[in-house]
């Protein structure tokens, strides 16, 4: 089979090339983003044709200033004829940005795949999500790919990964890359005999992986809510163990944030600290060379960690409050939390 993949991560290319080779199947051509310079470099060191959307990772959605643009009409055209002209039998995604149907209709199959259990935890943000709400299994899907996001006929999932209470995102994610891989190799090779898979027994409402939502609360504010919500550090809500998981889940980014007088401090890591609460939460309790030790809502927590301006701090007494907001942590323009 012709093969064009679509990715934004290079580790997922090698993988998926890998895998795929050894099934026989052929790379013809690579579609990515603008912003993912190493998948163009290693599609060129393939000898193969690749192809960048002018949008950047993470962007869930192309704003509309842009889509009128005639420099983003004119790439995306350029992108649509390439992709015709390699007649490809299948288009493999993983980890890239919605598709234009222009690139879903570009092959005669479309496939994506994606680390949940689908339909639970649908969304950007999969693996972020499972090690925030601290689930203890990863499964890998491969799903038909649809105009709707996720949420095509499921027609493979791995077996069980377990996540270890260390698991950060980028160490999840690259556990899983060798079992996507060759599930989206089973599927290419056993397309047409597979039945869709249903979905896996639970209780409870299907959690999702959106990276973020504007909402409008009861003051009238808009509000950013969503996976990437949950970057920020909230001292009143979250225990010492939530904050771990939040630095956990977004390692790839630097960690979780916080701020100290306004300034915006990264939490790279955290533990346990002794199971007292001694100080209102978010006070700066000690500081050493190992980190800081600071309050949290239900015991110390052991940070490690800095200011993102390299600067050195905070000081014994200090207290962190999360003030920033998640447009700027995260350069949105138009919401806050």
């Amino acid at each position: 089979m012709r093969i064009v993949v679509a990715t934004g991560y290079d580790p997922i290319l090698q993988h998926l090339v890998h895998a795929l080779h050894q099934r026989g199947h052929e790379l013809v051509g690579v579609l990515t983003m603008v912003g993912a310079p190493p998948v163009m470099q290693r599609a060129a060191s393939l000898g193969v044709p690749a192809f960048a959307l002018p949008i950047q990772p993470g962007d869930m959605n192309v704003p509309r200033a842009m889509r009128a643009d005639p420099a983003y009409a004119a790439a995306v055209r350029d992108a649509a004829h390439g992709l015709d002209a390699l007649g490809a039998d299948f288009l493999v995604g993983w980890a890239i940005n919605v598709l234009p149907r222009f690139v879903l209709e570009s092959a005669r199959h479309a496939i994506n795949v994606h680390p949940s259990d689908l339909p639970r935890y649908r969304g950007g943000f999969p693996l972020e999500a499972q090690i925030l709400d601290g689930s203890r299994m990863l499964h890998v899907s491969v799903h038909e790919t649809i105009p709707r996001i996720d949420a095509g006929d499921v027609l493979a999932r791995s077996a069980p990964l377990k996540i270890k209470r260390s698991d950060t995102m980028t160490g999840l994610l690259h556990r899983s890359l060798p079992v996507g891989a060759a599930l989206a190799a089973h599927v290419v090779d056993g397309w047409g005999r597979l039945p869709p898979v249903p979905p896996l027994p639970h209780e409870g409402p299907v959690p999702d992986a959106w990276g973020i939502r504007r909402v409008r609360g009861a003051d009238g504010r808009l509000r950013n809510e969503g996976i990437l919500g949950r970057l920020r550090v909230e001292w009143e809500l979250d225990t010492a163990d939530a904050i771990g998981r939040a630095a956990r889940a977004f390692d790839m980014i630097g960690g979780a944030t916080t701020d100290v007088d306004g300034r915006i401090w990264r939490v790279r890591a955290a533990k346990r600290g002794p199971e007292e609460v001694v100080a209102p939460v978010g006070t700066v309790l000690g500081v050493g060379p190992d980190g800081v030790l600071a309050q949290a809502l239900d015991r110390q927590v052991a940070l490690q960690g800095g200011f993102m301006d390299g600067s050195e701090g905070p000081a014994v007494g200090a207290c962190f409050r999360s003030t920033s907001p998640i447009s700027k942590l995260l350069m949105f323009p138009d919401a806050e939390r």
